[in-house]
């Protein structure tokens, strides 16, 4: 099981901080709340829905860092023969996707994934995990939602910076590497 299913945003790259930055431009401050974005700006969930596809779709998303030396583990499990596909729910528009995989390029060199599949901001990616599922692939990711229906479709779910219960997770790429080298 040399395939690695990853998410982008929240496991790869920090889109949140990005986010964050993005918001403060526009004159929105984080208040000291933790959780779900609308409660870090005490706005109702319409709106910050709505800056998440504006923030999705400006020259932000070109220029995001990486989280917690991912792509340096990235790169050592690609010595080792793992072949990554890369699932986000980014956008449509192409290019946007352009822009994303300038910044996954610059990050980690051109043609590292094996594919890079795109979905609208909000999709669901349990349509994507159906045409991997029973492959006992890695599927990496920070949703609870997404990793949960991985794992029901035979993926080897590893929840990425968060907990759930039944769920594998770990807290830092060094420990996701060691997790998936160890297995192996």
């Amino acid at each position: 099981m040399n395939t690695i299913l990853i998410d982008c945003d929240g496991v790869i790259l920090d889109w949140e901080d990005g986010f964050h930055t993005y918001m403060q431009s526009l004159g929105y401050f984080k208040n000291n709340i933790t959780g779900f974005l609308e409660s870090q700006y005490d706005l109702d969930y319409s709106v910050i829905r709505t800056h998440i596809r504006k923030f999705n779709q400006s020259n932000c998303i070109e220029d995001l860092p990486t989280i917690d030396n991912s792509t340096y583990y990235m790169q050592e499990l690609k010595k080792q023969n793992y072949k990554f596909v890369c699932i986000t729910s980014l956008s449509l528009n192409k290019s946007i996707q352009k822009r994303r995989l300038k910044n996954l390029e610059k990050l980690l060199g051109k043609d590292f994934f094996e594919d890079v599949i795109f979905l609208d901001t909000y999709q669901p990616k349990d349509n994507v995990l159906k045409n991997y599922a029973n492959t006992g692939y890695w599927w990496i990711e920070d949703n609870i939602t997404n990793a949960i229906v991985g794992k029901s479709l035979g993926l080897q779910s590893i929840l990425f910076r968060n907990n759930a219960e039944g769920l594998a997770s770990v807290s830092t790429w060094k420990e996701l590497y060691w997790k998936i080298i160890e297995h192996e």
